[in-house]
């Protein structure tokens, strides 16, 4: 099936395309690269972020669990995390440059988070239902990051979805900087997970106070990335 439709973007046109497990992707005009691999969106999310993040066997562990997301995308970050956990308690945060892409979740998701997603009085994004609550840093990640306290509140972050775009593309969220903010709200038994396997951004990684581990990537990808807070 070809997907040929547009979602016309502040930053510039997203063209939506079908990936081979059926789930949907982006390519970003504004970025020149896709959201996703062509081998499988959602696939790629669960192996990376889930399975990567080890999120089955350590939920339970936190209430809430809490994640922080870097590139917001077309939201299975969040929705392979409630396939996992059910009801229980969670606070999901992530990060969207594009406007519209937190609109379209906002429409084409069935979930009460996605749906009643509100601006606050900060700008930003968010929803809670019963125990469960979705932030959506609205802007650019890097100044947004700055927020990330008022909404952790007492908590620490306990899984980290490292999905930005390429180094190449996004160099500004594979930085040192980065990376040690993350280390500052990242609770100790925190597992970073990323597609990226490039020597640059696991060199800012360990500056930052990161230990890497190599893991087999998925789909055409050779490798990917663990990392765990440096004790």
């Amino acid at each position: 099936m070809d997907i040929k439709k547009t979602i016309k973007g502040k930053l510039g046109d997203l063209e939506l395309i079908e990936t081979k497990d059926g789930s949907v992707s982006i390519n970003s005009v504004f970025y020149n690269e896709n959201c996703h691999s062509l081998d499988g969106a959602r696939s790629e999310t669960i192996y990376n972020f889930i399975e990567g993040c080890e999120i089955v066997t350590r939920f339970k562990h936190h209430s809430p669990f809490t994640i922080f997301e870097t590139g917001l995308g077309l939201g299975y970050g969040l929705d392979c995390t409630l396939d996992i956990i059910g009801g229980h308690p969670l606070l999901f945060i992530s990060t969207e440059i594009e406007p519209e892409l937190i609109s379209y979740n906002k429409k084409n998701k069935n979930h009460l988070l996605w749906q009643n997603l509100k601006l606050d009085d900060c700008g930003h994004y968010i929803a809670t239902e019963n125990n469960q609550t979705l932030v959506v840093l609205n802007g650019d990640a890097t100044k947004t990051i700055e927020d990330i306290s008022f909404y952790l509140k007492n908590n620490k972050i306990n899984a980290l979805f490292q999905d930005a775009f390429s180094p190449k593309k996004n160099p500004e969220l594979w930085t040192e900087d980065w990376f040690r903010k993350l280390k500052q709200h990242a609770h100790d038994d925190c597992i970073m997970s990323t597609y990226c396997a490039s020597r640059g951004p696991l060199e800012a990684m360990a500056l930052a106070g990161w230990n890497i581990n190599a893991r087999k990537g998925f789909g055409r990808k050779k490798s990917s990335t663990v990392a765990f807070v440096r004790k």
